[in-house]
């Protein structure tokens, strides 16, 4: 992979942090309690050279349409994967998206994830939130993904999905 698909593929996949970031809201604290929220943000994505910016990142009140949103998680074996879930689902609830939860049931099950990933873009996911077992070994998924699939948008938090 040359230095610009790299920094083509790891830009999506910091988009798509952001996204399950914004997702991990608690059901006790409003977006208005903890919004505007302040990320650093720097191009290209993870060149810890280049210069950062700061923004305030603000949340949509409701999502502009019913998103079908596939979530892939390694597990929900621990507190830190169960409140993740917890968050994307109050998340989801609030801004009026459907979201299909997957787990691959452990960090050594790559192509399980690979797998229910394939499953829920056939199945007709707009968008794809990955909590990625590995950090290379879904390199090839993504890239074929945003290339025969989906296309990138930054209007949107999830940001890959279908026109």
């Amino acid at each position: 992979m040359n230095r610009n698909t790299f920094g083509k593929v790891y830009s999506r996949q910091a988009i798509q942090t952001v996204v399950a970031a914004a997702f991990m809201v608690s059901s006790s604290v409003s977006a208005s309690d903890w919004f505007p929220y302040p990320v650093e943000v720097w191009e290209p994505a993870f060149n810890m050279k280049s210069p950062r910016t700061q923004q305030a990142y603000q949340p949509v009140a409701k999502a502009d349409r019913a998103w079908d949103i596939c979530v892939s998680f390694p597990h929900l074996k621990d507190a830190y994967w169960t409140s993740v879930n917890y968050g994307i689902v109050d998340e989801a609830r609030r801004t009026g998206v459907k979201v299909q939860l997957v787990e691959a049931g452990g960090y050594t099950n790559l192509n399980n994830q690979i797998s229910q990933i394939e499953d829920c873009v056939s199945a007709g996911a707009d968008a794809v939130v990955i909590g990625a077992i590995s950090y290379d070994g879904l390199n090839n998924l993504v890239k074929s993904l945003t290339q025969k699939v989906f296309r990138l948008s930054t209007s949107s938090t999830v940001c890959h999905h279908r026109n």
